[in-house]
């Protein structure tokens, strides 16, 4: 199997590929704050509002599930997006073997 960046012959990204990507993917460290905020908002819009609504206390546990849930998933999506995002950039040419 070879780096899918660079072509090396290593078991998945090779050590410089994945050090680029470190220093890369740090442009982009505030992508999480939209992903905690957006899953704080579902906590907090189906788990304090449905208290405010006067329905069970387990309706604001499954929102804060919800919310939960919501942050993983768009955490999850944003660093595959990222990911692929990075492997479409051009390698540099002293990267090139």
């Amino acid at each position: 199997m070879s780096c899918p960046r660079c072509g090396a012959n290593t078991s998945g990204w090779c050590g410089h590929c994945e050090a680029a990507y470190d220093t890369w993917s740090r442009q982009h460290a505030a992508d999480i704050l939209w992903q905690t905020g957006s899953g704080a908002a579902i906590a907090m819009i189906v788990g304090l509002g449905g208290l405010v609504l006067g329905l069970s206390p387990v309706v604001a546990i499954a929102g804060v599930l919800a919310g939960a849930s919501t942050f993983i998933g768009l955490r999850r999506w944003g660093l595959r997006r990222r990911r692929r995002q990075y492997l479409a950039t051009s390698v540099p040419r002293a990267y090139l073997r």
